[in-house]
């Protein structure tokens, strides 16, 4: 059973991710199908469970009977069909729990027979009038581990096997009786064996020496008779246990069907259509972004970004005294910096244009992003507008998925609701629009659309930034650049404790001109800084900015839709790996050692995904 138990806890993890991604069509029915089969599990230790089949006059009661020692099941001396109801023989407590596990007491007539770890079912006749009894004979024959099929030499021409109960056992163990063998001649046995193992073959199924006998249920031990060696096969350890086995093999048969339904086929396929769609919308992107970052007033902006990016980053590269004044400069520069991009924005610098690029300073400073947001205002409309279809294409292809639960709250607010019209201006809404946007923004502090729009660009002006500083200035520069200011604090510092120790006041004028000189040996160290900021600030072409460019922003619940099918594709791919290996050989050991070989078909498929035996 440690197959079985190991794969049944592969599965249920299987169905959990399945439940979470049921909003596809696929993964609901791949998840109820899974779900039917976890339902029952094999049990390794409970009784084997043998149903007779067969047509009228068969001997199927007569066998049950002999097989439980007593007469339970009525017997029919002619043709008409006497079994109407199941019949179950076997240790009564047992029997009672197996009945009342399927929802069938009261519903089954139960005997008491020593029949140790076996359950018998004598089933209604096949080839009987009543639709009923071919339920019931389905019903019994879909709960047996095994199924026992009876004839006689009379009837082997038109061998009773149903299509609709052969197709409920496509994938049980089956036994063929011939019954009544005493009434055939000796000499003409051979030829009657031999028609009815072309009757069986003729059905789909292998008839073998370990699962064809013949009998005679009347005189058990009349010549040429095999139902001692049946009771023997029946009741014994070595058969009880290959019927478990095979018990675990049929239910490892049902996890592959539903493993490579066409369900599970559709899941498989998911991740290549998914990626598939992920990059014609990010080469629409990349266009988009072509066209924005050509636009004169989005490179001034980002020129203005890139720069106060890398003074940002250059206290850390400039050393203990050139830090200092750099340091001032950023703390003072959001000064400057509002002002550009407020004048980048309204075309014009005034009082509110500087107050809304201070917010929105602020804020990009205290979320450690570059302040990007004003640049959407200086977006062309076409890059707008494509970018609108971009992200409603995106929202049409997860609700055609299903994982409309991917969509963040923010992309699920859709498109621009401020787009100017086509053909006309962007609008501003005057110069109170960056005001109240930037205080919006920094309350709410969430990503509006044209932000999400411009994310890989801000993620290349932290990127240029960053690159800058790393060459910002060399130790050998940065050195030199130190040494006035240390050589004028040394002397100052030497001055003040040799005054000190001799006791003599340094006059007030000494401070001052330490001061004064302190300034003036820093300066040149941030001229040199501020030269070198201004050559590092350099803006990439569009091409190099789209070729080390993330996915944007706006695509992330695509991406997170291929990543959850990806991985649902390959657990899947994984798990049907495994289970055709347990299966192929579980089935290989039960063939080499007998107890009724399975049909040696390749079962069809129906459009229910039934398993079929082939057409007689």
């Amino acid at each position: 059973m440690k197959p079985v138990s190991n794969a049944e806890s592969r599965l249920h993890t299987l169905l959990s991710d399945l439940d979470a991604a049921a909003g596809h069509a696929s993964c609901a029915a791949l998840a109820a199908g899974l779900r039917a089969v976890l339902r029952e599990p094999p049990d390794g230790e409970g009784p084997v469970v043998v149903a007779l089949v067969g047509g009228t006059g068969a001997g199927k009661s007569s066998l049950f009977n002999w097989l439980c020692g007593r007469e339970n099941s009525p017997v029919s001396s002619d043709r008409r069909s006497f079994t109407d109801r199941l019949h179950a023989a076997g240790e009564t407590d047992a029997v009672q729990h197996w009945a009342r596990s399927r929802g069938w007491e009261g519903k089954v007539t139960i005997h008491e027979a020593n029949l140790p770890g076996m359950i018998l079912l004598d089933t209604p006749d096949l080839d009987g009038p009543s639709a009923r009894h071919l339920d019931l004979s389905r019903a019994a024959v879909e709960a047996a581990d095994v199924v026992a099929c009876l004839s006689y030499p009379d009837n082997i021409a038109s061998l009773p096997l149903h299509r609709e109960v052969a197709r409920a056992a496509a994938r049980k163990r089956w036994i063929f009786l011939l019954n009544k063998i005493d009434l055939v001649p000796p000499e003409a046995r051979p030829t009657v064996l031999e028609g009815y193992r072309g009757e069986i073959e003729r059905h789909g199924f292998t008839a073998a020496g370990d699962n064809l006998y013949a009998l005679s249920v009347r005189q058990p031990d009349a010549p040429g008779s095999q139902a001692g060696l049946v009771r023997m096969v029946l009741c014994s350890g070595r058969f009880r246990e290959r019927a478990r086995q095979a018990r675990e093999e049929s239910w490892l048969a049902a996890v592959s069907l539903a493993l490579g339904s066409r369900a599970a086929d559709e899941v498989a396929v998911l991740p290549a259509r998914l990626a598939e769609e992920e990059a014609r919308l990010e080469s629409g992107l990349r266009e988009i972004y072509a066209a924005a970052l050509d636009e004169p007033a989005v490179r001034r902006g980002l020129a203005y970004l890139v720069k106060e990016e890398l003074w940002r980053l250059a206290p850390g590269r400039c050393g203990f005294f050139i830090a200092l004044p750099v340091a001032l400069r950023v703390r003072f520069a959001g000064l400057w910096l509002g002002w550009s991009m407020g004048r980048l924005v309204t075309g014009r610098g005034t009082a509110l244009g500087l107050l809304g690029g201070l917010l929105m300073s602020v804020r990009a400073h205290f979320r450690r992003k570059a302040a990007i947001e004003p640049l959407a205002d200086c977006l062309p409309v076409a890059a707008v507008r494509r970018f609108e279809a971009v992200a409603a294409d995106q929202r049409r292809l997860l609700e055609d998925v299903g994982w409309t639960d991917l969509l963040g709250q923010g992309d699920a607010a859709g498109p621009f609701p401020d787009a100017p019209a086509e053909g006309g201006e962007a609008k501003t809404g005057g110069e109170w629009t960056p005001v109240v946007a930037a205080v919006k923004e920094l309350l709410q502090g969430g990503a509006s659309a044209k932000e999400r729009l411009l994310e890989p660009v801000a993620a290349m002006v932290t990127g240029a930034a960053r690159a800058g500083s790393r060459r910002l200035l060399p130790w050998p520069i940065r050195l030199l650049a130190n040494l006035p200011p240390a050589a004028v604090t040394a002397s100052v510092a030497w001055h003040g404790v040799t005054g000190w120790i001799e006791g003599s006041w340094l006059p007030g004028a000494f401070y001052s001109h330490a001061v004064l000189l302190f300034i003036l040996s820093v300066l040149p160290g941030y001229w040199l800084t501020a030269w070198r900021v201004g050559a590092l600030a350099r803006i990439p072409g569009s091409a190099t900015v789209l070729e080390t460019a993330e996915a944007p922003e706006v695509l992330r619940p695509l991406v997170r839709a291929r990543e959850r099918a990806a991985r649902l594709a390959d657990r899947l791919a994984g798990e049907k790996e495994r289970i055709e290996t347990a299966l192929g050989h579980l089935t290989g050991q039960l063939d080499r050692e007998g107890l009724g070989s399975r049909a040696a078909l390749q079962p069809s498929t129906d459009g229910a995904g039934q398993s079929l035996p082939p057409e007689s």
